[in-house]
């Protein structure tokens, strides 16, 4: 047999959760007796490793049996399809194939999640765009066998395999836009969990920021009152990490759009002072010198950014604040980019307002 044939043989006779990608070609004497007869691929405990070094092979091989495939034979276009798919997901042609099988009920739509689930689970895979959106479309199909609970943790899973996984996101998205109050509150409460351990994940971060914009509605000044403390205590535990910063930026848009605080951007200022005397003590998690200079320089930005974005929200901010952290990042950030701003106080109350 090739080895596309003993890949069929051994998805048709063996229950597989799990794909892995071998880095060389195992011995033949250390796979188990029983299925052996599979080499170079490897058979244990419903764990299916293949090679790199037989990937391009077996690659080939099944984009020929797909090509060769008679349109009028669907038992031959599910198989081919879904070897295929299994080794190259973003395959359009074979994903669209397996599209028409459900089409044509030839498929269910849980088994299409099924192999899907066993698709995730080689790494570079949880990164194919067509695969999240093959889900996406099954699942819109049948809105019943959503079990967002199940995707939340496939989500999680995709997230933690192949960090800053815009996809996985994606679709944890797509799936807060079919949540109700109660899913968004434990939806929440994940993500703040999830972002505590990956201050640096911009994208599981911007996440929590879509997440916070629909979590907030019952009581806005309150629920952002309670979220930036969080964010407080987190940002000062990890400094040093922009997605923390772009996250507050998000919140202040935030607190200035949905609610009626007016004293808000005076706290934001003065706890931006603190962050700049802080001094590190031998307790905390990071105490090293450039965590800490990148922490002030963030900090620094952020109180500009805040200047500028009330100077034109609510046309009162005043230039002598802005001069104030436009030297003080001249200090710690010596590039010229923020020379246009320090020409003089005329040009810079022009630039605000």
């Amino acid at each position: 047999m090739d080895l596309y044939d003993k890949l069929v043989d051994l998805l048709a006779n063996h229950t597989i959760d799990e794909i892995g990608l071998l880095p060389c070609v195992p011995d033949a004497t250390d796979i188990p007796p029983a299925t052996r007869h599979y080499h170079p691929l490897v058979v244990v405990d419903g764990k299916l490793g293949v090679a790199l070094d037989t990937l391009t092979a077996l690659l080939q091989q099944s984009q020929q049996r797909f090509t060769e495939a008679s349109s009028s034979d669907e038992a031959q276009q599910e198989e081919t399809s879904r070897v295929l798919i299994l080794l190259k997901p973003d395959h359009y042609t074979a994903m669209n194939v397996r599209k028409r099988l459900v089409c044509d009920k030839k498929r269910t739509i849980a088994q299409e999640l099924a192999l899907l689930d066993l698709i995730f689970t080689v790494s570079r895979h949880t990164k194919s765009a067509i695969a999240w959106h093959h889900r996406e479309w099954l699942l819109t199909r049948d809105l019943a066998q959503l079990d967002i609970e199940a995707e939340r943790r496939l989500c999680e899973r995709s997230a933690t395999l192949y960090p800053r996984n815009y996809y996985a996101w994606h679709h944890r998205f797509w799936l807060l836009e079919q949540m109700n109050a109660a899913a968004i509150e434990e939806e929440y409460e994940s993500m703040v969990a999830w972002a505590g351990a990956h201050v640096s994940d911009h994208s599981g971060i911007h996440h929590l920021g879509q997440v916070v914009e629909r979590w907030l509605v019952p009581a806005p000044s309150k629920r952002l009152a309670a979220h930036v403390a969080w964010l407080d205590n987190v940002t000062q535990q990890f400094p040093g990490h922009e997605s923390l910063w772009a996250h507050r930026r998000a919140c202040a848009m935030l607190m200035l759009e949905r609610t009626d605080e007016t004293t808000w951007p005076q706290s934001q200022h003065r706890w931006i002072d603190n962050v700049l005397h802080y001094k590190p003590k031998h307790a905390d998690l990071d105490t090293s010198p450039a965590s800490w200079h990148q922490q002030h320089v963030l900090a620094l930005r952020y109180g500009l950014w805040l200047c500028l974005l009330r100077a034109k929200v609510m046309k009162n901010e005043p230039v002598s604040l802005i001069r104030h952290y436009l030297d003080q990042l001249r200090l710690v950030d010596p590039r010229p980019i923020y020379n246009a701003l320090l020409l003089d106080n005329t040009r810079i109350g022009r630039d605000v307002a």
